[in-house]
């Protein structure tokens, strides 16, 4: 009897703890459920407060990295170029579309008015000029020193450059350059300088003449470059000393060329044994003879060849008598 009734107790203690540990879960099951469902309505539906600590913080930070990125970049796109260098021109470059340099440009004369002069056309305004004029050049051994002279007495020339000489020495197209950049004007004299191809029995050949001078334009832009531009030529023999020149002239003329010939030849051509003395009595004879016919604008002939070496050493007191007698010198474009 005894035994049964302490079964019976056994089983009734086992009843309450099955019952309190099913309550206990239960309570523990609905807690976790609550908790969960005041976490998701708190934290992720409606974030404030603390919830923004947790996850804002983090999104700020990447937010505040991409906004800086992102100003780097407008940076870089808005970013102002570096303005390019311009190069301010030189007194000794070349005076665009022109036969002389910036510097060189003050000393010019009208060539279309010296050949008029040359003509006895020119009516006189008492000014005395004088034109110094070099054909053949540049010769390597003559005329730096020529631009030596020039340049100790003060004084600008003209040299109508015979251009085959440019397919020399680098030498030779320095000096040409040094005579532009040292403010001498430079004229056109022709490519072969060829009398039997200019002027065949004497007589000027058009076609001939206008391709020969073309091509000795285009020689002369190759060593000073694109933007000298002469105006100025002088025909190999002058143009008084051939036939049927008028429509060479006219022809140079509608591109607004003109020719230039001269009214005083110092007779260097006339010989290679022509003395220095021989060459100035010459000049001062004829300059004589045109201030006699009241005649103020003087074109001198010379030659900066390799073989006229009087005219070198004649030049010096070529110029002191201009000077003497007040003349202005020039150049021609």
């Amino acid at each position: 009897m005894a035994n049964k009734l302490n079964l019976s107790r056994r089983r009734k203690k086992l009843r309450r703890r099955r019952i309190t540990v099913i309550t206990l879960s239960i309570i523990l099951l609905l807690g976790i459920g609550v908790g969960a469902a005041y976490l998701t309505d708190h934290f992720l539906n409606k974030p404030s407060g603390d919830s923004k600590n947790i996850f804002g913080n983090i999104q700020e930070k990447i937010a505040s990295g991409k906004n800086r990125s992102e100003g780097k970049e407008d940076n870089k796109v808005t970013a102002k170029p570096e303005k390019p260098v311009v190069k301010e021109p030189l007194p000794t470059d070349v005076n665009k579309g022109s036969n002389t340099s910036i510097e060189g440009d003050k000393y010019t004369f009208s060539a279309f008015d010296s050949q008029k002069a040359n003509e006895h056309k020119l009516p006189a305004d008492g000014k005395k000029i004088v034109f110094l004029t070099f054909d053949d050049g540049p010769s390597v051994n003559n005329t730096p020193v020529i631009l030596d002279t020039l340049k100790k007495h003060d004084v600008k020339a003209t040299f109508f450059v015979w251009t085959k000489n440019l397919d020399g020495t680098q030498e030779v197209r320095e000096i040409l350059k040094r005579e532009l950049e040292e403010g001498h004007a430079i004229g056109n004299h022709s490519y072969s300088h060829d009398y039997k191809k200019l002027y065949p029995g004497r007589t000027a050949n058009l076609n001939s003449i206008m391709s020969d001078f073309d091509l000795s334009n285009n020689k002369l832009k190759e060593t000073l470059g694109p933007d000298f531009e002469t105006k100025v030529i002088r025909f190999p023999g002058g143009a008084m000393s051939w036939k049927n020149m008028q429509p060479a002239k006219d022809a140079f003329a509608a591109k607004g060329i003109a020719f230039a010939d001269w009214n005083i030849d110092s007779t260097d051509a006339k010989s290679n044994n022509r003395t220095k003395e021989q060459l100035i009595n010459e000049i001062k004879k004829e300059l004589d003879g045109l201030e006699g016919a009241k005649v103020e604008k003087i074109t001198l002939l010379m030659h900066d060849a390799p073989s006229k070496k009087s005219t070198v050493e004649a030049l010096p007191e070529i110029i002191t008598h201009f000077k003497t007698k007040g003349y202005e010198f020039r150049t021609l474009k």
